[in-house]
């Protein structure tokens, strides 16, 4: 099964630095602002020329740069990182750094609780990728470019289907064996497409359903 995120039902929370815009949480009725949360998707606009971190111990953190000048400064145990980000580069930290962010710009971000299973990646013109996703399982399709069109064939053919994202708008796939292609005929070959982030929920499976059920009624 799968369905379009639309992100103008996307929930957009205020913080020092700017504006995060929610995607997805899990389970369904957490908050990033009690930290109650095993997982978080979003989009992060950085509007000041320094920003500090929510810190977030137990978490890990999974951040791509979209556009902008931003440069991360990690200190972490008396060791500090300084990471210059630039357009579709990823940086992978632990959620109790002390993290400040200079510069403004956007990125992606992919918030979890440490040890959960989870994978990032990129998606260019052209990719296909496989789809077996297991019961509680989930894959994450969020648009960097725009009008991006997915061709999903199924293993039963009839059922075959193509869709087109809106660049900011989200696909998400469960339940689903099948391979996708994605692909944006007036972009240059390898280009940036999209953002897959796979997860599962086996450790909180009590939540599995509530979390589909808000998502469809969200999103219908």
């Amino acid at each position: 099964m799968y369905i379009i995120l639309d992100q103008k039902d996307y929930k957009t929370i205020e913080w020092s630095g700017g504006d995060s815009i929610e995607i997805l949480i899990f389970p369904y009725d957490r908050s990033f602002q009690n930290k109650d949360f095993d997982l978080r998707i979003s989009r992060t606009k950085l509007y000041q020329k320094e920003s500090r971190f929510t810190d977030l111990p137990g978490y890990t953190r999974d951040l791509i740069s979209l556009h902008g000048n931003v440069t991360l400064c990690h200190q972490e145990n008396s060791t500090e990182r300084i990471v210059k980000m630039a357009p579709f580069k990823l940086d992978h930290f632990n959620g109790s750094a002390k993290t400040t962010s200079l510069g403004s710009g956007e990125d992606f971000n992919f918030i979890y609780r440490d040890g959960l299973a989870t994978k990032i990646e990129i998606l260019h013109q052209n990719q296909t990728k496989n789809f077996l996703i297991e019961p509680y399982s989930f894959q994450l399709i969020h648009a960097i470019s725009d009008l991006i069109e997915i061709q999903i064939e199924p293993e039963n053919d009839y059922l075959r289907d193509e869709l087109v994202l809106k660049k900011g708008d989200s696909l998400l796939v469960f339940n689903e064996t099948a391979k996708f292609t994605f692909q944006n005929a007036s972009i240059a070959s390898n280009s940036e497409l999209a953002i897959l982030c796979t997860f599962d929920t086996l450790h909180n499976r009590e939540y599995y359903q509530n979390f589909v059920d808000g998502i469809l009624s969200d999103h219908s």
